[in-house]
């Protein structure tokens, strides 16, 4: 690995760079002050965070008038994905497979495929409860959002509450005050 390459992962080791990086993947070329709404750090923080990004060759920028846009450069990120899949000890090269290679040369292959398996089963676990964890978020603000609906039905528009006579019938809000 050479030195701009341990430059490149020591500044993805930030999480608002990572963020910032995953924004320009999913909408393409954004300005400071698009990426710093999005990501709701200020201006000036996304300016030290983009400079940094530019400096070690993952992002590079362009003056379209009077904004600067700034998007990934593919090649570096390439070449990020490249090393990684070199030096990932899972043997998948990216790909979520298994190196052939690493299995023909393994003593005992199905030991080695035990092995992956005992991994990737560790993962599922992890996405699992995470999946799990995001459910019950979830629905938490599912039950919040019912309640909150219940309760406006039962108010009116105005948030006043509705009473019924002895009748059974709904008064309006301007009878009886």
């Amino acid at each position: 690995m050479d030195s701009v390459q341990a430059e490149q992962f020591k500044v993805l080791g930030v999480e608002s760079r990572i963020r910032i990086i995953e924004l320009l993947k999913q909408k393409g070329s954004l300005c400071v002050s698009k990426l710093s709404d999005a990501l709701g750090i200020t201006p000036s923080a996304v300016s030290q965070h983009l400079k940094v990004l530019k400096q070690a060759g993952l992002v590079r920028n362009e003056r379209k008038g009077y904004w600067i846009h700034y998007r990934l450069d593919p090649v570096a990120l390439q070449q990020c994905k490249e090393l990684l899949s070199e030096v990932c000890t899972c043997g998948c090269k990216g790909t979520g497979r298994i190196r052939e290679a690493a299995l023909s040369r393994a003593k005992d292959p199905s030991a080695l495929l035990r092995k992956y398996e005992r991994q990737l089963q560790k993962e599922l676990k992890e996405v699992r409860s995470r999946i799990k964890a995001m459910g019950s978020k979830t629905s938490k603000r599912s039950n919040t959002s019912k309640r909150s609906m219940r309760s406006m039905r039962s108010t009116g528009s105005t948030g006043s509450k509705r009473s019924t006579g002895s009748t059974g019938s709904k008064r309006s809000k301007t009878s009886k005050r």
